[in-house]
């Protein structure tokens, strides 16, 4: 038996397992068995997937499909843990990623957060000293929970924009058309 024909066995062993029958005999699993966790039989049926790639590409691991959008449920969301201090954006967004278990999937990216707040009015973009654009909260911004922090840097103090506890729910309720801005 070559390589490709175990790997067709296996995945049908494996299909077999992920639909509660034993492949060896064909009969149902008992209702007690581990083969009739939900968690289980998934990974199952996605191993059983991945060795169906595997054999339809004659053997050779095929290159995966691009990740997916970001998406998060409201359920996700609300697993969302507030630190005691405010955030920047970007450690929201990484936080709120975190939330999604799913490798298969894009980042949530902080621009796309940013550029809603900008679009709600409560960010703005600001043209500093040196000629370069920033992000500064304006008067509904501060209003929501969102300041600027100084902090100290190499090449001396630079201001960033922080988020609080009020602020961060602001960006939860309004994760759905943040996600819809970029379709």
């Amino acid at each position: 038996m070559d390589e490709l024909e175990k790997m067709k066995r296996a995945r049908d062993y494996i299909g077999m397992l992920a639909r509660g029958r034993n492949p060896i005999t064909g009969a149902d699993v008992s209702e007690d068995s581990v083969l009739n966790n939900i968690r289980i039989c998934r990974c199952l049926l996605y191993v059983e997937e991945v060795l169906s790639w595997v054999v339809d590409a004659g053997g050779a691991v095929p290159k995966r499909d691009k990740k997916t959008p970001f998406r998060i449920t409201r359920q996700e969301l609300e697993r969302y843990e507030f630190p005691p201090e405010p955030l920047p954006v970007s450690k929201i967004a990484q936080r709120i990623t975190e939330l999604v278990a799913n490798d298969n999937m894009k980042k949530l990216c902080y621009k796309d957060i940013t550029a809603f707040l900008i679009d709600a009015g409560a960010l703005q973009i600001v043209t500093d000293s040196d000629g370069k654009q920033t992000k500064r909260p304006t008067s509904f911004g501060e209003s929501l929970g969102i300041s600027l922090d100084y902090r100290q840097g190499r090449n001396g103090t630079y201001a960033v924009v922080i988020y609080n506890r009020e602020a961060q729910q602001f960006i939860l309720d309004n994760m759905e058309s943040i996600l819809a801005r970029r379709e």
